[in-house]
């Protein structure tokens, strides 16, 4: 699991095996960049237990935003599921199925093919879900400016039914959790794991770090407040002990201590 924060956009991907991690062929991956450049998260799935081609095919849209991608996000996405295409073709492998969000500021372009699936949620409100089955999303706009609380989540075929789940609408929008630890409790509520094949997610999270910061306030302030104060009573004792000791001690040991008397020497006879 891989998790980021680019400013007040968050990003996080999760792999989870399932009884037999060699039939899982799936995977998904993602690249946290650094404004201006764009971020990447994406899934991919092959028909068969084909681990290296789904591997290979996130790591090819993966790589082209490690390059630096700081303008024509949507081209950059296109480009590399078509490179993927190709590159499966040239290695025999069968058709791919891929879902991906770019990311840069808080405009998103999603892209998905075949059987990978992208949803968009609105905190606990799941507004609309689609299936990947153009290149270009046609049920939600393949740009998508993110609302406050908005978040854009891509699944394989396995996780499919997170789409507009209670669900994923209970875990999403738990802002006093980083969004990588909602994703990992929404796929184990799932129990793909003790299915054969597992599943893979990522997901992108609009004006999650505020609200986290808020909510980690409203649940842990009383005790931040309590530890504050014990804190100054224990001070103000120690200040207060200190002070008793220093009026207390002002006794002065013979041998430093100085007379005020004048001292007449007797005159030699």
């Amino acid at each position: 699991m891989q998790a980021g924060n680019p400013g007040e956009i968050e990003i996080a991907w999760l792999n989870q095996p399932g009884r037999m991690p060699t039939k899982m062929a799936s995977v998904s991956d993602g690249f946290q960049a650094s404004p201006p450049y764009a971020s990447v998260v994406v899934v991919a799935e092959c028909k068969k237990d084909d681990p290296v081609c789904a591997m290979t095919s996130a790591a090819i849209v993966r790589d082209t935003f490690a390059e630096g991608v700081a303008y024509g996000v949507e081209d950059a996405l296109n480009n590399a599921f078509d490179e993927v295409e190709k590159k499966n073709s040239e290695n025999g492998h069968d058709s791919c199925s891929i879902a991906s969000i770019a990311v840069l500021g808080c405009e998103v372009r999603v892209v998905s093919t075949g059987t990978c699936h992208a949803f968009l949620t609105n905190g606990a409100i799941q507004e609309e879900s689609i299936s990947g089955s153009s290149t270009i999303i046609d049920v939600l706009p393949n740009r998508l400016v993110l609302k406050n609380g908005q978040s854009v989540i891509l699944v394989t075929h396995g996780l499919r039914k997170l789409i507009g789940s209670a669900v994923a609408a209970k875990y999403i929008s738990l802002y006093n959790d980083p969004l990588a630890k909602c994703l990992e409790e929404m796929v184990t509520e799932t129990r793909i794991r003790f299915r054969k094949k597992g599943g893979s997610i990522a997901a992108v999270r609009s004006g999650s770090g505020s609200k986290r910061i808020t909510g980690l306030l409203k649940k842990y302030g009383i005790f931040i407040v309590l530890f504050g104060t014990l804190v100054l009573i224990a001070l103000s004792i120690l200040c207060n002990k200190r002070e008793y000791i220093n009026a207390n001690s002002g006794t002065e040991s013979p041998d430093s201590a100085t007379s005020s008397e004048e001292i007449v020497m007797p005159l030699n006879m």
